[in-house]
């Protein structure tokens, strides 16, 4: 588990883009939509990535899912191209970190290598593991500061019925103290609200499962998420929207921090 300390200067509104599965190498694999996603948060002002795991397909040889006639592009050229698509975004210092996923993981369990290891380290982004909790801090002129605290992961679950990917999202509140937490894996994109009574009034805590930039199924392939029978999702990501310093009435009290999110 990593832990990531971040401090901004006089901002009203940061907006967190969580961005993940997009498994490059795989013939499913929307491209050209993660392209098109990036060039808009390189030109968005204040808007920051976190990147979720699984940017690349990775399947191996050993594994079930492999299939040698698939249109899959090698290995190093996917992550060459990773780096070229990312190295803008990071330039601008708009990544606050990356995660590892069980695909690219795949690899380090094999004794191959860690591949997002390796772009964070060739695009200077911070290494987040596998989970991680990040602490954002904005602090006014005022010496007025702002907090928001960040559990993100990977993601292990990936049922094929809502309901139990929000309850296993939701209870991650259980045993991680954070405002937002954001998980990826199950590629379903989708967000909710929890309420929590503390002693100076409620507190409100996000939860967003991060969505996928790869297709169930396409015309003229036959992927193994096809062959599962696996629901078609919807492609993309959430946009979270935090004000440090909006105060919001709740109930025995105000609530100092809002944060909004579109799917």
């Amino acid at each position: 588990m990593e832990k990531h300390q971040i401090r901004f200067k006089d901002k009203n509104k940061i907006t967190i883009v969580p961005a993940g599965d997009v498994h490059r190498g795989n013939p499913n694999c929307a491209w050209n939509k993660f392209i098109r996603f990036l060039q808009w948060a390189e030109k968005e002002k204040d808007l920051y990535v976190i990147l979720m795991g699984d940017l690349l397909d990775t399947i191996l040889a050993t594994d079930k899912r492999y299939d040698a006639g698939s249109r899959h592009i090698p290995l190093l050229n996917a992550l060459e191209q990773m780096y070229r698509v990312l190295k803008p975004l990071a330039d601008k210092g708009k990544i606050l970190g990356m995660h590892i996923g069980n695909h690219e993981y795949k690899m380090v369990a094999s004794g191959v290598g860690n591949p997002i290891d390796d772009l964070c380290v060739r695009l200077n982004v911070k290494y987040l593991g596998y989970s991680a909790l990040t602490r954002i801090l904005v602090r006014r002129k005022e010496s007025k500061t702002g907090s928001l605290t960040i559990f993100s992961h990977h993601g292990w679950f990936s049922g094929r019925k809502r309901g139990s990917k929000i309850n296993n999202l939701e209870d991650l509140s259980m045993n991680w103290d954070a405002d937002l937490y954001l998980v990826a894996h199950s590629h379903d994109l989708f967000s909710s609200k929890r309420i929590f009574t503390t002693f100076h009034g409620q507190k409100v805590r996000a939860f967003v499962s991060t969505g996928a930039f790869l297709k169930t199924a396409d015309w003229g392939t036959c992927s193994y998420s096809e062959r599962a029978g696996y629901p078609p999702q919807k492609l993309g990501v959430a946009r979270i929207e935090w004000e440090p310093f909006r105060t919001t009435r709740v109930e025995n009290g105000r609530q100092e921090g809002d944060i909004h999110i579109t799917t």
